[in-house]
């Protein structure tokens, strides 16, 4: 069985040019999600995401310009949003002597998060192997994890 991110790359037909880093993930494609995102329970991020060093790489590759080049670009829905304001204001804030970490991905859905990363990673825009790291990640989730956090 495939775990959703693999689904959903097959349903939008790949990563967006990634094949260096499919590592040839796909397989038969027997979905058991409906294209009407059946995720969209609050669920919470896994707690390596909040792990510092993959965090300061992801706030110190965004600069101000591609913050605002995603605002214009995308349409910014809540969750979206909420985690664009977090991270500008986040980047004000960072220094290499005292790092904060203000960003909540609890309010983030698992579903509504791999959307964004894989609508960026789709439009080939040059950031986004910012998100490679965490896309990764969250494709090597196994079926039985996702649905462990999908019943918490």
């Amino acid at each position: 069985m495939l775990s959703l991110s693999q689904q959903q790359q097959q349903q939008r037909g790949g990563s967006g040019g990634n094949a260096s880093n499919n590592n040839n993930r796909g397989g038969s494609n027997n979905n058991t999600l409906d294209n009407n995102n059946t995720t969209k329970s609050s669920i919470h991020m896994p707690d390596y995401i909040r792990e510092k060093e993959t965090i300061k790489k992801f706030l110190l590759e965004f600069t101000s310009v591609q913050f605002n080049e995603l605002l214009q670009e995308s349409e910014m829905i809540f969750p979206y949003k909420k985690l664009i304001d977090q991270l500008k204001l986040h980047q004000l804030e960072y220094s290499d002597e005292k790092i904060k970490f203000p960003i909540q991905f609890d309010d983030l859905q698992i579903g509504g998060f791999k959307d964004l990363m894989f609508k960026i990673q789709e439009n080939g825009m040059r950031y986004k192997k910012l998100f490679e790291n965490v896309i990764d990640q969250l494709i090597q989730l196994e079926n039985d994890e996702f649905d462990d956090l999908m019943n918490e």
